[in-house]
């Protein structure tokens, strides 16, 4: 048990705060970042960073088990390790290059349907409102 407490201090300052980042972003506390467009070496079509940032945080999360066996000793630690580069990394990796719209929150969906941002012919972004008519808007967005 040890272990595991020693493990999940070792993964909780990298995976918590991606964690609630991402959660924001999913339950739609904070969606200014919508509006922009995706950060360098992010290939995918839209921004979704905060998102993507979240799927982070949770395979880091799938990492304890695996760090709590080295520390512990067990043999299975290297096949504990193996599978979870090779379930988590690749994950990652193809959010970094791709999100598939089914993935996405139901509230970024709304905005899409809404209109999302779209270019005139003279090339000036237009972007629909973030929060639909139905929707209780926040106070203040952070």
């Amino acid at each position: 048990m040890l272990e595991f407490i020693i493990a999940a201090i070792f993964v909780a300052p990298f995976a918590v705060p991606c964690l609630l980042y991402g959660l924001s972003a999913w339950r739609g506390r904070r969606r200014k970042w919508a509006l922009q467009e995706p950060a360098a070496m992010i290939f995918t079509k839209r921004n979704v960073l905060p998102l993507q940032i979240g799927v982070a945080g949770a395979l880091m999360v799938l990492g304890v088990p695996a760090l709590t066996s080295t520390l512990m000793g067990a043999e299975v630690a290297d096949d504990l390790w193996f599978w979870t580069v090779i379930v988590a990394f690749p994950v990652l990796m193809y959010t970094h290059f791709w999100w598939p719209d089914v993935a996405l929150p139901a509230w970024y969906k709304a905005w899409l349907r809404r209109g999302g941002v779209t270019v005139d012919d003279q090339g000036h972004e237009h972007a629909a409102p973030l929060w639909g008519p139905d929707e209780p808007r926040p106070d203040k967005e952070r």
